[in-house]
């Protein structure tokens, strides 16, 4: 589950929206060195998503790829989720500024790139 809030900068002042994790169709990563966000959606990455449910769990997932490739569904090895974590970020590559995107950047001040932030403001979650 992912949540956008509103965030301030405790260095530069800035107050922004800031946008952490995913969604159930969705994966929230940050770039390591500036923050940026990418949102990759399962329908970018079958094939890991497949994976990572497998083929005989009954989810929306699942049904990304056309029926005439099932049986190829049913070839791919069961990953676990730090495999899919894995491959999530080496399909997102790396970011505009030089860094890569991961789960685990923690969230940057958009202005001045500053971890030293805080929550200031609701939280609205999404799924």
């Amino acid at each position: 589950m992912g949540h956008y809030s509103k965030a301030q900068c405790h260095d530069c002042g800035e107050v922004y929206e800031e946008h952490i994790g995913g969604s159930f169709t969705s994966q929230g990563l940050k770039c390591d060195k500036c923050g940026k966000t990418m949102e990759i959606h399962c329908h970018d990455i079958p094939e890991l998503s497949i994976q990572l449910l497998g083929y005989e769990d009954y989810c929306a997932v699942a049904r990304i790829l056309p029926d005439k490739n099932s049986r190829d569904r049913k070839k791919l090895k069961r990953i676990s989720l730090e495999e899919f974590n894995r491959g999530v970020e080496e399909f997102a590559g790396k970011c505009d500024c030089g860094g890569k995107y991961t789960f685990d950047a923690p969230p940057r001040c958009p202005k001045c790139c500053s971890t030293n932030i805080k929550e200031v403001g609701s939280k609205l979650f999404y799924d």
